[in-house]
């Protein structure tokens, strides 16, 4: 039996670096992680200049906390702006956030017990004359170490809860809230929909057609008056807004790109300016982190009201790629992977991402892909909730049947039974894909 003081210093440090990384994530914590909860002393003040600054609703990071800790004359005692970022450079995955707190709040009050047995054993050993108060003294001791740990508990639903849930559930069900539209009428029937705080993977070889049918449903979304950040990792908003233009005109892009238009047709480009304008998609374009993602993800949520989240594609994120080798990639694209699925569960929004998929099918007779073709599939498999593979078959085996045709598989949906494939068409006229039938 040990008598080491209950502690860990390096879940403190994780919880700090996480939200100096993401400091909206203070919101998940703050209401249960205490200042006193916190063994090292410096990580303690720490926390009090992140709590003190998301009073004042302003942007938390490592100079935000540190220009506190400065005001407040802490910052040397704490170990000065390295230290912060030190803490940067410990900072965890936005979904461990809520299970670290929960750990320092119970190593908290195995301290406070110890702290309370030690107060009983000086009661017990003062060997008062008036055993009935020594007992009402220990036991309020302990009870007040039993308040303090109420708010463990305040994580479980109670039935009564669970009912409401339901409840409000069916109420969404009879106002057709639920689920939004994909935008093709077959993947729609094989889904019934798309639906908040579910995680979608979309995986496909490079040139199937991944970023041109994340931007469809992206389209069809806003055609259904819902908000959406779409993520490109690979293009620059220009680029993506070709195929906007493509889309709404039916040019290709190299009629567009050539200068190929009537003059009808650029007064359309002009007009679309404005159509555009009133669309509900933002863009995120650019070399980003996944922590970087989330961030704006949670901004938009709360400033904009977005709902629905397109990311085009998790290997492209900065912190997925391969760097110094010290950690690999299948580790990264894992913590990407729960970070996103995480971000959509927490604030109840679909987040749709693209995958790609690794080489296998290649050396196959069969070229359509598998779930094990996933280029870091483990975690990326266990974490979708459905997982949609797209195949071209006349890329592979080129007849006049199958030109323009996309098939697109269910390979899993936790909700679902097993569906058939279902195929979309190019429409070369309009640029872009409908339901082939």
């Amino acid at each position: 039996m040990t008598n080491e003081i209950p502690r860990n210093t390096d879940a403190e440090e994780t919880i700090l670096g996480t939200i100096l990384i993401d400091g909206q994530s203070i919101r998940d914590v703050r209401d249960s992680l205490q200042v006193s909860d916190f063994h090292s002393e410096k990580c303690g003040l720490i926390y009090q200049a992140i709590l003190n600054i998301s009073k004042r609703l302003s942007i938390i990071n490592h100079v935000t906390v540190a220009q506190e800790l400065k005001q407040s004359g802490t910052l040397n005692k704490v170990g000065g702006a390295g230290y912060l970022l030190h803490l940067v450079a410990c900072g965890g995955f936005y979904g461990d956030l809520v299970e670290y707190s929960d750990m320092v709040i119970r190593l908290s009050i195995s301290r406070r017990l110890v702290a309370a047995g030690d107060a009983v054993k000086g009661i017990g050993y003062a060997a008062g004359n008036d055993v009935a108060e020594d007992l009402e003294k220990s036991a309020s001791i302990i009870e007040d170490v039993r308040q303090g740990a109420n708010v463990l508990s305040s994580q479980s639903i109670s039935p009564w809860g669970a009912a409401e849930q339901l409840g409000e559930y069916l109420v969404e069900l009879e106002s057709d809230k639920v689920s939004a539209s994909w935008g093709f009428r077959d993947w729609d029937r094989i889904t019934t929909g798309i639906y908040p705080g579910e995680f979608n993977i979309i995986a496909a070889r490079p040139g199937v057609g991944k970023t041109q049918v994340m931007l469809e449903v992206a389209n069809s979304l806003s055609c259904q008056g819902k908000k959406i950040l779409f993520v490109s990792l690979e293009m620059r908003l220009k680029t993506l807004l070709e195929r906007e233009i493509a889309m709404k005109l039916g040019l290709s892009i190299r009629d567009l790109r050539s200068g190929n238009m009537s003059s009808d047709q650029k007064v359309q480009i002009a007009d679309l300016m404005g159509e555009i304008s009133e669309k509900g998609i933002y863009y995120l374009t650019g070399d980003r982190t996944t922590a970087e993602v989330v961030a704006e993800i949670r901004r938009l949520k709360e400033s904009a009201g977005v709902e629905y989240v397109m990311l085009d594609y998790i290997q492209r994120l900065k912190d997925c790629r391969a760097g110094d080798g010290k950690v690999n990639v299948h580790h990264k694209v894992s913590n990407a992977s729960k970070m996103m699925a995480g971000i959509g569960k927490d604030l109840n929004i679909s987040v749709t991402i693209s995958s790609q998929l690794n080489r296998g099918s290649e050396y196959r007779d069969d070229k359509r892909p598998r779930l094990s073709d996933m280029r870091e599939s483990g975690s990326l498999e266990e974490d979708g909730d459905n997982i949609f593979t797209l195949y071209r078959e006349e890329l592979d085996n080129y007849s006049p049947e199958n030109k323009g045709v996309l098939e697109v598989k269910m390979a899993k949906n936790k909700q679902l039974e097993p569906a058939p494939a279902i195929y979309l068409q190019w429409i070369p006229n309009q640029h872009r894909y409908g339901d082939k039938a």
